[in-house]
């Protein structure tokens, strides 16, 4: 099975990853919820997760890959790597190659003209003289990375390699909302992309508690605790820890309402906790 990873070096993007499992492109997300042996692929990823946890860490990036692999003695299947370009603008006028991309997060220039043809030899005149001598030519860089496996293990291993071998500080996250892993950029985010459908609304990870507690229903579940956390303080029987068990209670079954994105549990919070307690 095959593995492409093209790695396009802009700057002011972020999009500068795809990846090409045999001949389908996918996003990272696919290869953490769809690929095939998923299970597999996940359990593996959780290792070098806790491993990250043991070193203090809530990801896994450049520096933490570099220290599994040393310390699990992990082997990666060979690694091709190839710079190609891809037109970005051209104009009739002048005679020349631009190349713009990025290194160490600063943008650079390559420029070739009539003077750096001695540089192109025959097998790569096409580039020179087919393009450029008809005009002036702007370019990116992509970087293509191939390789072949043959286990999902393997897969994880060649992907992970190549993540942490870019231009951009990636690193992998486990979501706070779905617990589910994500690549992001900064390791300070706590939410992935993943989409979730509440009532006729399809809202974000980060936004999932906040657009519940929106709702109507929350709104409505609410107003009956105010009422009934007041009875609870004028009635004889009760005292702080009386509260406290409630409110721990009712944090505990929100906690529920959110992972699970029905709304109709908050309607049940409060009856539920005076029948426990009776």
């Amino acid at each position: 099975m095959k593995f492409t990873f093209l790695e396009y070096l802009l700057k002011n993007t972020s999009d500068t990853v795809s990846i090409k499992i045999n001949n389908t492109y996918c996003k990272f997300i696919d290869l953490f919820d769809n690929i095939k042996d998923n299970n597999i692929f996940i359990k593996e990823l959780d290792k070098v997760f806790l491993f990250a946890n043991k070193l203090g860490y809530d990801y896994i990036n450049e520096n933490i890959w570099f220290q599994y692999l040393f310390v699990k003695q992990i082997e990666i299947p060979a690694i091709s790597k190839k710079l190609t370009t891809q037109i970005k603008s051209h104009t009739d006028k002048g005679k020349s190659i631009n190349i713009d991309y990025v290194e160490n997060k600063r943008s650079k220039e390559l420029y070739f003209n009539d003077s750096s043809e001695f540089l192109f030899d025959n097998e790569k005149v096409d580039l020179f003289h087919s393009i450029s001598k008809k005009g002036t030519s702007n370019y990116y860089i992509c970087i293509i990375k191939k390789a072949t496996f043959n286990n999902i293990k393997e897969l994880l291993y060649i992907f992970l390699d190549c993540l942490f071998s870019t231009q951009k500080p990636y690193c992998i996250k486990k979501c706070k909302y779905c617990e589910k892993y994500y690549v992001a950029i900064k390791t300070d985010t706590n939410y992935c992309d993943r989409i979730f459908k509440i009532k006729n609304s399809y809202v974000p990870c980060s936004r999932i508690v906040s657009t519940i507690q929106k709702s109507n229903e929350y709104k409505k579940y609410k107003k009956e605790e105010k009422i009934f956390l007041q009875e609870l303080e004028k009635a004889k029987f009760c005292n702080e820890n009386d509260i406290k068990d409630y409110k721990d209670y009712a944090k505990e079954h929100k906690q529920i309402c959110y992972k699970t994105r029905d709304l109709s549990l908050l309607n049940n919070i409060i009856m539920d906790y005076k029948k426990d307690i009776n």
